[in-house]
């Protein structure tokens, strides 16, 4: 018995034994197949939950690129109202009104503060500023003015055709010594109503309406001081205006002034974009420049007598050019001397080579003539004589003078010697080298005078140009709106209070220039002009060197005078002066 007990216990041990070791291999089996073989399913997984999380970060990335994009196709940034300019001026304030303008500081502010009948707009024409419209006669000589309805004053005082009256006689009075050029000497003038001018003139002027653009000042603040008084008065140093702009304040600073002006509320063209405009004074271009790349200023008009101008910092400060209605000219005076002769003169025009003289400036700014192709398009120029110095020695040689080893004599055996006189505002200091350059290739014997322009303007008008004491100048001139050389070129005012700056007398020329400013008929005026530039480039008065032109100088993120704008003076860059700005938005574009 305990021998079967015995064999039954082994063998339930061994039943125990084969089920442990069945339960173990189980159970390997269970963890090989559940665990371990599912390991590289985690690998698996885990690539597949990374590619989701780049799938749907790439959605989110591209949902935001696509909403900046559409926005910008709807958003843009615009230069909204608002915001201040500030622009540097060369010369100080003296007078604010603007019958005292003088310096380039004071016309700059005489054009914010101060409108006129008629101003050149942006096309380059006299556009209606505060007159409504302006007719004129059968007869040429009555032009009647209508003035724009409800315009005031900066104060709210209404502007009248009172108002243009007493500025007129203002202009015209000895004692009022007065800056303004436009002369009404035998015009008469009335007013029928408060809105209406009448001028008579002795005789027709075709571009009388260019006379018209003069600043209006206010008779009812004025009107009672003696003219010669005018200039003292308060008024010049806290003036009221009828431009986009009035004054709010005035500071002196370091280098010069700072006049703070704001919008006028009652302007008649409508509120301006700018909310205030500055303007800052300096006696110097230098000083301008400095300003500009400190960005004190935004802006200037002024560094074109800058003799470096790569000093600015051009990734910053942006130069925009335009042609204006002027040139630079070299005057030979006819009598002088040596350039009384017709002969000596024509030598000089054809033996000097005008294209390197006009070294510096661009070929679109060469100007042979003093009158422009944009004043009458369709005007048929004389031809150039070209540049030919054996010819030009043969006609020195027929005036009886003498070449000699390089040197010229003249007829009576003296050394024949020219001075050139000249500012030095800009290349004209370069210019009058070359020229004497081009006049000692011919034998002359030359000596230039330069004058400092920022300290010697006004002596050089009085020593200089008054009494005509010069052989040569080169000298900028105002050809205007319409061509009119009358006064350049006319032997009535070869005087010393006229700018018949050659001393030129032709008695055909002067009955041409007078029937072309006389005559309504512009196909007649255009045969006249035609033949006064044959005998002007026949008796060489002057050699025309280059049309003037503007540079401004301005700072980014700012909208200044239009690129398609055309300018007759430097000024005439305010004709859009409401649109300029500097403050921007952002802003929903319309479908």
């Amino acid at each position: 018995m305990k021998k079967s007990i015995k064999k039954s216990g082994q063998k339930i041990i061994k039943k125990l034994s084969r089920a442990s070791h069945k339960t173990a291999e189980k159970s390997k089996e269970h963890v090989k197949k559940h665990i371990f073989q599912r390991v590289s399913n985690i690998r698996n997984v885990r690539l597949w939950v990374f590619e989701w999380i780049l799938l749907v970060t790439v959605v989110i990335l591209f949902s935001v690129i696509q909403n900046i994009w559409y926005r910008s196709s709807y958003e843009s940034e615009v230069f909204v109202s608002g915001g201040g300019y500030s622009e540097g001026t060369l010369g100080a304030i003296n007078s604010m009104n603007p019958l005292y303008a003088s310096t380039n500081s004071e016309k700059t502010l005489s054009k914010l503060m101060f409108s006129s009948l008629l101003a050149p707009d942006t096309s380059g024409h006299l556009g209606n500023s505060l007159a409504k419209s302006v007719s004129v006669d059968n007869t040429g000589k009555i032009w009647t003015v209508t003035l724009k309805d409800d315009v005031k004053w900066s104060d709210g005082a209404a502007l009248t055709a009172e108002d243009v009256i007493y500025t007129i006689n203002l202009i015209k009075s000895s004692a009022a010594k007065t800056t303004v050029a436009t002369n009404f000497t035998n015009v008469k003038i009335a007013a029928p109503d408060d809105t209406t001018v009448v001028f008579t003139l002795p005789t027709i002027y075709a571009a009388f309406t260019e006379t018209l653009d003069f600043p209006i000042v206010p008779k009812h603040l004025l009107g009672n001081i003696e003219p010669g008084l005018v200039y003292e008065n308060d008024f010049s140093t806290n003036p009221i205006g009828s431009g986009p702009f009035t004054l709010n304040a005035m500071q002196k600073n370091p280098t010069g002034q700072t006049l703070h002006l704001s919008r006028n509320p009652n302007y008649f063209s409508g509120a301006p974009t700018l909310a205030n405009f500055t303007l800052r004074t300096y006696s110097k271009p230098s000083e301008i420049a400095a300003a500009l790349n400190r960005a004190e200023i935004n802006a200037s008009a002024d560094l074109g007598t800058l003799s470096n101008k790569a000093d600015l910092n051009t990734a910053t400060i942006y130069e925009r050019k335009a042609p204006l209605s002027g040139g630079i000219f070299a005057f030979l005076n006819t009598d002088s001397l040596i350039l009384s002769s017709t002969k000596v003169r024509q030598a000089i025009q054809r033996g000097v080579d005008m294209a390197v003289v006009r070294q510096g400036t661009t070929e679109d700014q060469a100007l042979d003539f003093p009158i422009l192709k944009r004043q009458i398009p369709d005007l048929k120029f004389p031809e150039m004589p070209v540049h030919d110095t054996a010819a030009a020695i043969k006609l020195l040689t027929d005036a009886k003078y003498q070449l000699t080893e390089g040197q010229l004599f003249d007829p009576t055996g003296a050394r024949a010697s020219l001075t050139i006189s000249v500012l030095s505002a800009g290349i004209l200091p370069e210019i009058a080298t070359r020229l004497s350059e081009q006049l000692a290739e011919l034998g002359f014997e030359v000596t230039i005078d330069e004058f400092i322009a920022e300290e010697a303007s006004q002596d050089f008008f009085t020593a200089v140009i008054l009494p005509r004491s010069y052989d040569i100048l080169i000298y900028e001139i105002d050809l205007g709106l319409d061509a009119d050389p009358f006064a350049y070129f006319d032997s009535a005012n070869a005087t010393a209070t006229g700018m018949n700056l050659s001393n030129y007398r032709n008695s055909i020329v002067d009955d041409l220039l007078l029937s072309a400013r006389t005559t309504m008929n512009s196909q007649l005026r255009k045969a006249k002009y035609e033949s006064f530039l044959k005998y002007w480039l026949n008796d060489a008065p002057a050699l025309g060197i280059y049309q003037s032109s503007l540079s401004y100088y301005y700072t980014k993120n700012t909208r200044i005078f239009s690129e398609n704008n055309v300018l007759t003076h430097s000024l005439d860059r305010f004709a859009d002066v409401t649109y300029w700005a500097t403050e921007k938005s952002t802003r929903n574009r319309t479908p």
